[in-house]
Parts: structure tokens; sequence; C-alpha cells
């Protein structure tokens, strides 16, 4: 009687519907109420306004020329992306994976360094790596001329757009393999080391063992690695605009700039984002839930390589060559000779004002990027909000949508601020109407958040997964609290993953083209689009020197990159 009288006096285990109600309602709350949930929400909502923008202007009226771009111009801009793509795709494929192949799995001549040599060419931007080949439909005039001598004007024009196709989807290819060059070395080295093994074991060939083991246990990552390629074919602005192809993206640029009509500049952007989505959904449903475990206690171990002969080993070595040499050696070979023939005439005063100009944009936003990133990924940490994991997923998406679109995000609220609050403030102080953000570098500092924030977010976010927690445990336990943590725990810790992040973030910067060359203020330029402009006017020797120093930021970028790749397989 007595241990069932005690218990009927306890409070009961379990609270009515109410009540759960209640306590659920309150657990939110104090959720939401967080001030790191509170503002890291804000921040992801504010990088989302570009995409959000674009949604909701779709279904706004279509401009007045839509209906004309639409029957005649659309048709276009969709078979001239969708030829890029597949054609640079199916060109990044060819190149990246046996080459991965070859070096994870092969002893050669020169294997170690073709190793790291195969990602030099994303140090070239596509933009610069058109420059540097920018002459060579001239050298095809002869072929082309022969060709209409002999078959006429139609298959001339039939021949004159092939080799153009064909020249600008091999460019692409040769500076954006990389992509699928790291995603597949990655699976063959790690993911699917084990497994190789045992099929060569078993008395399997190298043959054999890559088509039937390695390549289908590494689909997912080298289809991830195509992803970035063809979003970044989607992106470009430069290279399909210098050699004349009008993409999806030159549509954007015509219809909004050239055109003047912003709704139909909408809703090209909207396509554009519908291409990006097509291709996040479809490699996610072809990864599904696929996934590699390693057993044991060794979380990877790269294969024993097998020697090859010294024939095949040659071959080999001059298959792995070949990318290199189309894809960085010759296009930083003929930059270097313009340079030492223009750079007396180019290093003037100007130029060191231009330089000085874009590294301060440069550094400017990187620190931008860099603060955001800090906040989301500790915020992800130490906020237990389920609201907070969606949001930063939005907004570190902003990689993946292309340039032009994010521009458009932007300076439609930008310019409704101009012309509205902002302008009525102006009048009520005195002062005379002017563009206090679109017209500012505000918008560019924007951009670039919205645009590199997952750049940064990510070796952040990995860097603050290895920072042990009971470090913040101990640190609260002694009374600091969460940015006390923060300054003096967590970014100590984070010192290399910062820097990496700050660098990959400063030569990104440095080499963004759309953006930059739509949002920046009036008479303000950097090296891309100062480059760009010269291209465009034909001066291609004289757009030597600010692409050179893009490629030479962009080698260094890949040092940090090389290091977050080594310490991700590691994990």
């Amino acid at each position: 009687m007595g241990p069932a009288k005690s218990r009927s006096k306890q409070a009961p285990l379990f609270l009515s519907p109410e009540g759960n109600l209640r306590v659920s309602a309150q657990r939110w709350a104090w959720q939401l109420s967080s001030p790191w949930t509170i503002t890291a929400g804000s921040l992801a909502l504010i990088v989302s306004i570009p995409m959000l923008v674009i949604l909701a202007n779709l279904f706004s009226s279509p401009g007045e020329n839509w209906e004309h771009i639409r029957q005649h111009t659309l048709p276009g801009y969709l078979k001239n992306t969708a030829i890029l793509l597949t054609v640079a795709g199916l060109l990044s494929l060819a190149i990246g994976v046996p080459s991965a192949w070859l070096v994870s799995s092969f002893n050669f001549p020169g294997r170690s360094i073709f190793s790291w040599a195969l990602i030099l060419p994303l140090a070239l931007p596509t933009y610069v790596a058109a420059y540097a080949y920018g002459d060579i439909l001239q050298s095809l005039i002869p072929l082309q001329i022969w060709v209409r001598s002999n078959w006429g004007v139609e298959a001339f024009l039939h021949a004159e757009a092939v080799m153009r196709y064909g020249i600008v989807s091999l460019i692409l290819a040769s500076v954006l393999y990389p992509y699928v060059y790291l995603a597949s070395k990655a699976a063959f080295c790690y993911q699917a080391s084990s497994s190789i093994e045992v099929s060569r074991t078993l008395g399997r060939g190298m043959t054999a063992t890559f088509f039937r083991v390695a390549l289908p246990m590494a689909r997912p990552a080298i289809v991830a690695g195509l992803a970035l390629v063809m979003m970044e074919i989607i992106n470009d602005y430069g290279a399909v605009s210098f050699f004349g192809i009008p993409t999806l993206t030159v549509g954007i640029f015509r219809t909004w700039l050239a055109v003047g009509d912003t709704g139909a500049a909408v809703r090209l952007s909207a396509g554009a984002m519908l291409f990006i989505l097509i291709l996040l959904i479809g490699e996610r449903m072809q990864r599904g839930k696929k996934g590699f475990f390693a057993s044991g206690l060794k979380t990877h171990h790269t294969p024993q390589r097998k020697q090859l002969g010294r024939s095949t080993g040659m071959i080999a070595a001059c298959l792995c060559l070949l990318p290199v040499t189309t894809g960085f050696l010759i296009p930083g070979w003929r930059l270097a000779r313009w340079t030492l023939q223009t750079y007396q005439k180019t290093l003037t005063p100007k130029f060191w004002q231009l330089l000085e100009s874009t590294l301060a944009i440069a550094a400017t936003g990187t620190l931008t990027v860099l603060l955001g990133a800090v906040l989301l990924s500790y915020a992800r940490r130490v906020s237990t909000s389920r609201f907070l994991a969606p949001l930063v997923h939005s907004a570190t998406l902003g990689y993946a949508v292309p340039g032009a679109v994010i521009a458009i995000g932007i300076l439609l609220p930008l310019g409704w601020l101009d012309k509205g609050p902002v302008s009525s403030l102006q009048r009520l102080s005195g002062s005379e109407p002017s563009l206090l953000f679109s017209g500012s570098l505000v918008a560019l500092g924007l951009a670039y958040l919205v645009r590199f924030l997952a750049v940064a977010y990510h070796p952040l976010k990995s860097g603050m997964e290895r920072v042990c927690t009971n470090l913040d445990s101990a640190s609260r336990l002694l009374g600091r609290g969460p940015l006390g943590t923060l300054l003096r725990i967590n970014l100590p810790l984070l010192r290399g993953p910062l820097l990496a992040a700050a660098i990959l973030v400063f030569v990104d910067v440095l080499k963004e083209l759309p953006l930059t060359l739509v949002l920046r203020p009036f008479n303000f330029e950097t090296l891309s689009t100062k480059a760009f402009s010269l291209a465009s006017e034909g001066r291609l020797a004289e757009c030597a020197v600010p692409s050179l120093l893009i490629v030479l930021a962009g080698i260094i970028g890949l040092v940090p990159l090389n290091r977050l790749m080594e310490g991700w397989k590691t994990q």
C-alpha cells in the first residue's frame, strides 16, 4: 500500500493533449527566439531574396516583347544552350573519367605530376581561355572558303556553325573537365578502392574492373562533377558572347540591357533557374540513397597501382598530357607571349589603379562572404531550431544560379528601394534623388554574398564538425556565452579552413564576370571587366596582362582547393 500510495501522489507521467500542444508551442517559440536563430535566419532570407524575386515576378505580366522572344529567339537560346551542355558535357566526361582512372590505378612516367597538373585548367576562367583561342576561327577561314567553293553556301554556313560550336565546346570542356576529374579520382581512390582490389584478386582484368566495378560505384560522384560542369556552362557569358553563340545567359543580357524589357528578362532568368533545378533534381534522383561505407577502422586506403609497360606507360602519359596542354599550357603560353609584347603599353598608372580597385573589391567581398559563412555555420551548430536548416540550405544555393539571374534578382528590389523609400527621404531632406543602393558597390557586395556564400560555408561547416563539441561545453560551463566561445575557441581552431575559404572566395570574386559587368558602378572597372572589354574590341594581345593576373590568382587558389579535397577525403 505504501509504494502504491506514494505513486498515486506523484505528478502524472503524461500531459493532456492541450498540455502537449502548449509545451510544443513554448519549445518552438523558444527555438525561434534564439538570437542566433533570428540573426542567421534573417541573413539566410536576405541571401535568398534574388531567387525569390525571380520566382515572384515569373507570375507577373510579361513585357511587350515577350511574345516575339518566345516565338523567335527563345527556341534558339534553348537549342544553343542544350548543344553546348551536351557536347561540352560529354567531352568533359571523356577527358575527366579516363584521366582519373589512369592516375588512380596505374604507375607510368609522370603520374605523380599529372595527378595535380590535371586540375590546373581550373585556374583559367572560361572567358580567358576563349580569349587565348580567340583567333582560331580565323585560321580556319581557308577551310571554310574551300567548303563554300566546292559545296555551296548552305554547306559553308553549316560547316561554320559546326566549327564554332565545336571550338567553344572544346574550350569549355578543356577548362571545366577538372570538376569531373576530381570527383572521379576521389571515388576511384577512396570510395571504390576495396572493391577494386577484390575484383583484381578474383582475377578480373583492369578493363573489366573499370566497367564492372569502378565505374558503377563512382557514378554518383561522376554525375555530381558533371552537374557542376553544366552549371558553369549555363552561367558562362564571356566565352559564348565572344564567339557569338546566343545562349540563355546571353539572351538575358540582350533582353535586359539592349532591349530594356525587364519582364521578359525575368522570364528568361526563370528558364535558366529551371535548367539548374532540373540538373540538381536529376543528380539527386540518380544518386538516390546510394552510399559507400568503409569497413574496419581505416576510413580509406589507396589501392595498389599496376605498373604499366614502357609503351603503354607512354600512351597513358600522352593521354594525361593532352588535356593539360589544351586546357592550360597553350592558353597560358599565348597569354605570356602577348604579355611580353604589350606589357610596356599596358602597365600604365591607370592599370595600377585598376589593379588596386580590383583587389579592394575582392577583399571587401571576401570579408563579407566570410562573415556570413561563419555566422551561418556556427548558428547551425548552436541553434536547435528545425527551421534554420532549410533556410541555410536555400541560402547556399546561390552558387548554382547563373550570375545574370542573381544580378536581375538584386537590381529589382534595390531599384524599388531607390525609386521609392530612399527617393522620398532624399526629397524630404532637400537633396537630389540618387541611386543609393542599385548604383553603388552595395549591390555588387550583396551579389558576391549571394553567389559565393556556399564556397566559404561548406569548408567552415566541415571544419566546425571536426572541432570537438566538448570544448564548447567546457567553455559554456566556465561562463562563456556562444559568442565568446566562437571568438575564443572556434575561430582560433578554424584558422586553416578560414584561410582556405578566404583564398577560394577571393579568387572567385576576382574572376567573376557577369555579376561585376552588370552591377558595377559607372566607370568602375576590374581585371575581368577590363579583359572582357578589350577582347570585345578585338584587342586580344592587350587583354593578356589582366587575363594572366587572373590566371595566376587562380593557380594560387588551387592550393587550398587541393588541400581541402585531401582533408575531406580523410574524414
